[in-house]
């Protein structure tokens, strides 16, 4: 929604999950306002299983009281508001497995008790939702499954039916 200073949304993804070093050119920070929010958006929509959110080791009671959205589109399709008092260094986020929610963007809205943003690393753990007949993390390579009709895994190409 923001940035504060030199503090870019883009650190949040940038595989640095050490929050006690470096913290100004490894974590994101939005700027003073309310609403602030941070969004990660996938290229295909994804399934996701786990999404790890790591705080910064100073000023953690910033993200206490966030809400971790995850959107198909427009449409929410799991929410999140962590209602717990204690701060956290990683909070892990688990949507419903069965199945997982298909999501094509993830955004993290500031808490109760701050009107920053501030994530050091953001892991969204999923696959990739491929068309009937491909695989591959872009999806760009075709399976050959006995039934047609059936998706094959999307990180393999195996089919269920063989």
């Amino acid at each position: 929604s923001s940035t504060f200073d030199y503090w870019y949304a883009s650190r949040a993804v940038d595989g640095y999950t050490v929050q006690d070093r470096d913290a100004e050119v490894t974590c994101s920070h939005t700027a003073d306002r309310q609403n602030g929010y941070w969004k990660l958006a996938f290229r295909n929509p994804v399934h996701l299983y786990r999404i790890l959110l790591y705080n910064r080791d100073d000023y953690q009671y910033r993200l206490r009281g966030f809400t971790l959205q995850l959107l198909d589109g427009v449409t929410s399709v799991f929410s999140y508001t962590d209602r717990d008092q204690r701060t956290r260094d990683i909070y892990t986020i688990i949507p419903p497995a069965n199945p997982p929610p298909v999501a094509s963007l993830l955004s993290v809205s500031q808490g109760t008790d701050s009107r920053f943003v501030t994530l050091c690393e953001v892991v969204a753990l999923g696959e990739t939702v491929c068309p009937a007949g491909q695989f591959g993390r872009e999806c760009e390579r075709r399976c050959n499954c006995v039934d047609r009709s059936e998706r094959c895994f999307v990180h393999s190409g195996g089919c269920p039916s063989g």
